[in-house]
């Protein structure tokens, strides 16, 4: 694989971007535990294998269309075991997790797959700490939740360290001069 020297500005921009995440999440310390963590770590990780798996498929909806049929062939047995059990899993239930969870996932998936190629993996790795605070947006928008002074520091942390992390001219790793 080739590799490129990351520019200054783009650690930067992603200093600035991370920090910005943190605001966010600062609001809810309380509620943060060490299983929380870890779990958001992992899942990041899952993430990033994902987007990385991603970056070499030929068709990224072939690729989508056999992970969610690879997953819901894990998923399945202990749905069953759960709905045997006394679980209420009813039609519609059913029907609104395909379509919100595998429906409106799986579109991403292959559209950030189709974006993706034309990023680097420093730009990707930065695109992607946008997710939180679009997140954080849609839960104000569609669910009622709160618009905070918070968040709006956190965005505009994170779009400035996106646009550092663009900018390679305004901070150089290696002056001439």
């Amino acid at each position: 694989a080739r590799r490129t020297p990351i520019a200054a500005s783009r650690l930067i921009g992603a200093a600035v971007s991370l920090l910005g995440i943190g605001v966010l999440a600062s609001g809810s310390t309380g509620a943060v535990s060490m299983r929380g963590v870890l779990l958001l770590a992992a899942t990041g990780v899952a993430w990033g294998l994902y987007t990385v798996a991603g970056r070499t498929t030929a068709d990224p909806r072939v690729a989508t269309t056999g992970h969610f049929l690879l997953l819901a062939a894990v998923i399945l047995p202990p749905t069953v075991v759960g709905a045997a059990s006394g679980l209420q899993v009813t039609g519609s239930g059913l029907a609104w997790a395909v379509a919100m969870g595998a429906g409106t996932t799986a579109f991403a998936y292959v559209a950030w797959y189709v974006c993706q190629r034309s990023l680097s993996g420093a730009a990707a790795g930065s695109v992607q700490l946008v997710i939180p605070v679009i997140t954080a947006i849609g839960a104000v928008m569609l669910l009622g939740e709160a618009i905070s002074l918070r968040l709006f520091v956190a965005a505009a942390m994170v779009m400035g360290g996106m646009w550092l992390g663009r900018a390679p001219n305004i901070v150089r790793s290696n002056d001439r001069g």
